[in-house]
């Protein structure tokens, strides 16, 4: 049977049983080297089923294949790298939940440059928004996805590339999160696959 097929049939199942949510899934990462834009658009779906099942079902397995599905999209996706990054903080000391709803709209617009669908992108918000944290965030991003090509940005776009890198080990550090640990779970460098 084609791995197509299989997708389509797993998501005719109930997908508010866990075990068919999963199963979609997994038919989702076997479908992405074929058709990388389908399995991630799909991924969309379980994740918003996920996370609507963990809170209705109080489901743990709903809520960590939500988390699972967040790793699956964080290397291509930047909102989902942002919410996966803070999985396990501290609520109180997340940064990029919290704010979403105002900062979605300017994570949007990053994702649009780093897929070359914007040349320049110009950021106008008050102080305290969060813009260079969430700038940050996006450079590690950039350097996870390849970090090669980190090193040379930071040469074309020295003062605020160099601003940023400096502080960003601390503030990462400040905010509680380990980046090895979260990272290496995706860098293309250094797991070819990512274990989901």
């Amino acid at each position: 049977m084609e791995v197509r097929e299989l997708v389509k049939r797993a998501f005719q199942r109930d997908l508010s049983d866990p075990s068919a949510l999963s199963d979609a899934f997994d038919t989702i990462r076997l479908l992405e080297p074929e058709d990388f834009s389908l399995a991630h658009e799909r991924n969309k779906e379980v994740r918003r089923l996920s996370g609507k099942f963990a809170a209705e079902q109080k489901s743990l397995r709903m809520f960590e294949l939500n988390k699972r599905s967040l790793l699956f999209d964080a290397p291509y996706d930047f909102d989902a790298h942002c919410r996966y990054i803070e999985w396990n903080r501290d609520p109180s000391k997340r940064f990029y939940l919290p704010r979403r709803k105002q900062l979605y709209k300017v994570a949007s617009a990053l994702q649009n440059l780093a897929d070359d669908k914007l040349d320049l992108l110009a950021i106008s918000l008050p102080p305290g928004v969060g813009k260079t944290t969430l700038a940050l965030f996006f450079l590690t991003w950039l350097g996870g996805e390849t970090p090669r090509n980190l090193a040379s940005a930071a040469l074309t776009q020295m003062p605020f590339c160099a601003v940023c890198m400096m502080n960003a080990s601390a503030l990462w550090t400040r905010m509680g999160i380990t980046f090895g640990m979260m990272y290496s779970q995706w860098f293309k460098w250094s797991r070819p696959t990512p274990r989901i």
